[in-house]
């Protein structure tokens, strides 16, 4: 994680409007599958505070958030981006 917190390598998310998008997901659901709590979203990955409501699954939420960010993403930016956000979709 440390490598990570450090903003090395590929940083798409440095990109406001693609941090936006990002932020935007997290808020989504928030009040219906999971009460959002602190984040931040940092050049090449987020952290984020939450607790999940009913049967919502940890497991299955982060894909969701991952994948619903890929898809605005993908809409928005060149191949050469898209490329990577395919592989966490």
């Amino acid at each position: 994680m440390a490598y990570l917190d450090q903003g090395l390598g590929d940083c798409p998310l440095r990109d406001r409007s693609l941090s936006q998008m990002v932020a935007d997901c997290l808020r989504r659901f928030d009040g219906e599958r999971y009460h959002l709590g602190d984040f931040v979203v940092m050049p090449n990955h987020a952290h984020l505070l939450t607790c999940l409501l009913g049967s919502t699954d940890l497991a299955s939420q982060c894909r969701s958030w991952k994948k619903n960010s890929a898809i605005g993403i993908n809409k928005a930016k060149p191949a050469h981006i898209r490329s990577f956000f395919t592989i966490v979709a």
